[in-house]
């Protein structure tokens, strides 16, 4: 029925136009109409049997149909473009004399040149339609309307056009039923199956990049820093002493006492990293070079993270925390059933017996939830949490989580007797005359820092794993 409907209503908006309402135009669309169509259009009964003197018989009177309907649209597009012609003369008379064209005569020409559109587009409309008709020939063959409707009606079905079936209609020897003429078949629509060309016009582009997540807390904001104009740091570290102060009677000898010295050397060493881009692409994404040297600015912090904890001192690497740390000790202390809060009081224990400080407290990430969540019989929290933030505390230290400690290890630390060094800090630099960069119009974009890590007193970092000073507080 949709079909039907859509095929009927378009002849008919064609033939009322070419023929200028006529009674005619009205019969051939009114004559293949089922029952229930006639009804709803409301044409009187006495149209049918008139419809098969009014039909177009001939392929000629569909050629002099279609060449009248494109008259009719030469004829209304000429009569619009006059009447556009006769305002813009009158307009540049205006403004010959001296004065601006009125209000009215813009009105005038702004209103035929939206009729002129509008009915262009109207125009096409019908044109797509009659190609789409055209288009749903057998074969995938493109035929005009006029020669589709002329196949149809002229088709046999039972031995029988269509014709010859409205005609035993209109003349009796036939009973009145609905006439069937299919166009292509029915199927769901889509941008490849039913769109030709490229109609989607460009994106929306949502800025920047988004960022791979940052770390908040690198280790060297928690250590002091300063900086240097030399490759290498000489310090020296006392390491042990004998003897030492005593009450003295008058007259008597005093105590000698003997400090052992290591003279240190804390090398400085490089991190770094290089990108190599096409400039295309640096001016093509005007926030790609700030992403990417900030991403690399994040990575090089993170290695540097590392050389603070695990540098082993060979080749070029800093020698960090974990290899000149005291390792954890329980001493003579023994705690029934320890667990991780245990261990770590244990460890500022032994800080606090060298005279140190215990200023933070180093674990992982895991580490850190397990002890965070650990609770009483009845169901509290254990560990404290310092007022305004979501740092755990050890007795009043904080404990600081971070990606680079290893599961299960933990360091206790007074961070005065570290410092690092910067002989160059964190440098971007762009190069254009690298390689064959020239030639390949490359950039390459080198990031790059040089430090030194001087450990002055190993005693005041101790290491140690949770499950080994949990082992030596139970003996």
């Amino acid at each position: 029925m949709k079909e039907q409907l859509i095929l009927f209503s378009f002849a008919l908006l064609l033939f009322v136009i070419a023929t200028g309402g006529k009674t005619q135009a009205f019969g051939w669309a009114y004559a293949g109409m089922p029952d229930p169509m006639k009804a709803r259009v409301g044409f009187h009964n006495q149209l049918f049997e008139k419809a098969e003197k009014l039909f177009f018989q001939t392929k000629e009177e569909a050629e002099k149909f279609t060449s009248e309907f494109l008259d009719k649209v030469k004829g209304e597009v000429k009569k619009i473009n006059e009447e556009i012609d006769k305002r813009l003369e009158k307009a540049e008379g205006q403004v010959r004399d001296g004065n601006k064209a009125s209000d009215d005569l813009k009105t005038e020409i702004s209103n035929l040149a939206t009729k002129h559109r509008k009915f262009m587009e109207t125009v096409d409309k019908q044109l797509t339609d009659m190609k789409k008709l055209g288009g749903s020939g057998g074969g995938g063959k493109v035929i005009s309307l006029k020669q589709y409707l002329t196949e149809e009606f002229e088709s046999q079905k039972d031995g029988t056009s269509v014709v010859q079936r409205i005609k035993d209609m209109a003349s009796g020897k036939a009973s009145k039923q609905q006439i069937d003429i299919s166009l292509k078949a029915v199927g769901d629509m889509s941008s490849a199956g039913n769109l030709t060309g490229t109609y989607f016009a460009g994106y929306d582009q949502r800025p920047g990049v988004t960022v791979f997540p940052l770390f908040d807390a690198h280790l060297r904001q928690l250590f002091p820093s300063t900086s240097t104009e030399k490759p290498l740091i000489r310090y020296v570290r006392e390491t042990t002493s004998e003897g030492g102060f005593d009450m003295v009677a008058e007259g008597a000898e005093k105590p000698q006492i003997d400090w052992d010295f290591d003279i240190v050397d804390a090398p400085v060493r490089k991190i770094a990293g290089v990108f190599r881009l096409p400039e295309e692409m640096i001016d093509d994404i005007p926030y790609l070079l700030t992403y990417i040297t900030g991403r690399g600015l994040e990575e090089l912090k993170n290695k540097e993270d590392q050389q603070i904890l695990y540098g082993t001192g060979a080749g070029q690497q800093l020698s960090g925390i974990n290899a000149i740390a005291t390792a954890f000790a329980a001493g003579n202390l023994v705690v029934p059933s320890p667990n991780r809060f245990d261990a770590l009081i244990a460890a500022k224990k032994q800080l606090r017996m060298l005279n140190m400080v215990p200023t933070h407290v180093l674990v992982s990430p895991e580490d850190y939830a397990g002890m965070r969540l650990l609770k009483t019989t009845t169901g509290e929290y254990i560990f404290p949490v310092l007022p305004g933030t979501d740092i755990i505390t050890v007795d009043g230290t904080p404990i600081i989580q971070n990606n680079r400690v290893s599961y299960g290890n933990f360091f206790v630390m007074d961070v005065r007797y570290a410092e690092i060094a910067d002989r160059m800090a964190s440098q971007v630099r762009l190069f254009d005359q690298d390689r064959d960069n020239a030639i390949k119009n490359l950039i390459t974009c080198v990031i790059e820092e040089r430090l030194a890590l001087p450990i002055y007193r190993p005693q005041a970092f101790i290491k140690g794993t949770f499950a080994a000073a949990i082992t030596d507080l139970t003996s």
